[in-house]
């Protein structure tokens, strides 16, 4: 990216723009893109939605966000809501929201907290925590708070409130509240004892 040619853009109530390149995306109202955007950093505390793909280097969702393409970039933080209709490629993702990703969630490292629902059909990444978020005056998380997936594959896998079909790794621990069908690690895997899985076998020694 061009930094002298980047430009700035605040929606403050209402606005559409075809894409382009821009330096810093402020969202606070509501916003459209109909082109693919690239951007060096998007703050969204309102409602946000792009019918193309979009390149972010650090994107912070404090409000909601519906990508209909694909989306890639460096640090995605998520605090609000986040849909992505494809794949989401970045180096670090961390949610303490809620998410869909239709397609692939590919990071080197993600940290997820459940406030909510989380949906994604597969994960590939080196490190993924998933847990419930932390207890507030004494409350837990509720119960339909959950990570669904059908594949999860990654070097450093931790794991609770989860369901999903296939998880792979090379240490992988299940904490409480998972429902997994079969488990494939090659040199570390514990599991809570009350958590299920159906299947769990060492692989690839």
């Amino acid at each position: 990216m061009n930094d002298e040619r980047a430009r700035s853009w605040r929606v403050m109530g209402s606005s559409m723009t075809s894409g382009g390149i821009f330096g810093h995306v402020n969202v606070m109202g509501e916003a459209v893109t109909t082109g693919p955007m690239e951007c060096q950093s998007l703050r969204v505390m309102g409602v946000f939605q792009t019918h193309a793909d979009v390149q972010v280097g650090f994107a912070n969702i404090m409000g909601q966000m519906d990508v209909e393409g694909q989306m890639r970039g460096n640090r995605v933080r998520v605090m609000g809501e986040l849909t992505v209709r494809g794949d989401c490629e970045v180096e670090q993702f961390v949610s303490r929201g809620t998410f869909v990703i239709d397609g692939l969630l590919n990071a080197g490292n993600i940290d997820v907290r459940l406030y909510g629902p989380c949906r994604v059909r597969e994960i590939g990444c080196g490190t993924l925590r998933v847990e419930q978020k932390k207890p507030f005056f004494g409350r837990a998380g509720r119960a339909e708070h959950v990570l669904t997936a059908d594949v999860i594959e990654g070097d450093d896998v931790v794991l609770a409130y989860t369901r999903a079909r296939i998880v792979r790794g090379d240490k992988i621990r299940i904490g409480p509240a998972c429902d997994i069908d079969i488990v494939e690690y090659r040199t570390d895997c514990t599991c809570h004892p009350r958590s299920r899985v159906a299947s769990c076998e060492q692989r690839g020694l």
